[in-house]
């Protein structure tokens, strides 16, 4: 006989499957995805005092697929460029600007 999910599990179930399904609208899937209830072995009698949600690991292209679609949310939808300039490229793009500036103001 199974016992039924107490409400902190119940909740923690329900959040787990609504990032899930978030998640997959937006092409990513978390395979590992689980809840934990931390030292539910330590209380055996009583139930647990909350629950986790347990997101478990990627691999790097989901992880930056992941990046990518919470830096787009966080920025009000404006798509980020998912690969930055490293330091010296922004350098010379400046410096491309310049040079294309100054060619104009002669």
């Amino acid at each position: 006989m199974t016992t039924p999910p107490t409400p902190k599990i119940q909740e923690a179930l329900s959040a787990r499957d609504t990032l899930a399904a978030a998640l997959s609208q937006a092409g990513i899937q978390l395979p590992a995805m689980d809840i934990r209830t931390p030292w539910a072995d330590d209380r055996k009698d009583e139930a647990p005092p909350y629950a986790l949600v347990q997101l478990g690991v990627c691999s790097p292209p989901v992880a930056l697929r992941l990046a990518e679609v919470i830096t787009k949310g966080a920025t009000g939808g404006v798509a980020q460029d998912s690969h930055p300039l490293t330091r010296s490229e922004r350098l010379s793009a400046l410096l491309a600007e310049r040079n294309a500036h100054s060619r104009k103001t002669r």
